[in-house]
């Protein structure tokens, strides 16, 4: 393998890459607003509407990385292949909830939070934990859900 083809090859990987993480970035703006909705108008449990936030934040990841970062690649039909996303995200996102969790629960132990910053705590845990996911769930999703066949043309630009 050539300079010139190691270059070529770790630049189209970091295009996927920052796609990925752009979109991720997005969604996490996805999650905090449907978190607060739903915090707002269903329940004020931040671990429920932490639920529904994050499968609306992998809905929407999952959508815009097949029509953009992944357009072209298609190794499974269209149910198997958002099961099989959501499945990717589920485990990325045990890691995200966990960092969630942990910032709600133990920040307000361990320093001195005004009222007003604690309710900020949630949003700060989406964050942090979409953070800590991010490098699973693109592993993940590229190697087990947009994987491309020996036999597919080449992805184009």
């Amino acid at each position: 393998m050539t300079i010139r083809a190691i270059v070529v090859e770790l630049v189209g990987r970091y295009r996927l890459f920052l796609l990925f993480a752009t979109i991720g970035g997005l969604a996490t703006f996805v999650d905090m607003g449907v978190l607060w909705l739903v915090l707002h108008f269903l329940t004020s449990n931040p671990y429920l509407g932490r639920v529904g936030s994050f499968l609306a934040a992998a809905t929407f990841t999952w959508f815009c990385n097949r029509h953009i970062t992944f357009r072209g690649v298609r190794s499974h039909s269209l149910l198997v292949e958002y099961a099989s996303f959501l499945g990717v995200a589920a485990i990325g996102g045990s890691v995200n909830f966990a960092i969630y969790s942990a910032l709600v629960r133990l920040a307000p132990q361990a320093i001195v939070l005004s009222p007003a910053e604690v309710s900020l705590l949630p949003y700060l845990g989406v964050i942090v934990g979409s953070l800590g996911g991010l490098v699973f769930n693109y592993a993940g999703t590229r190697m087990l859900v947009f994987k491309r066949s020996p036999h597919d043309p080449p992805a184009s630009p």
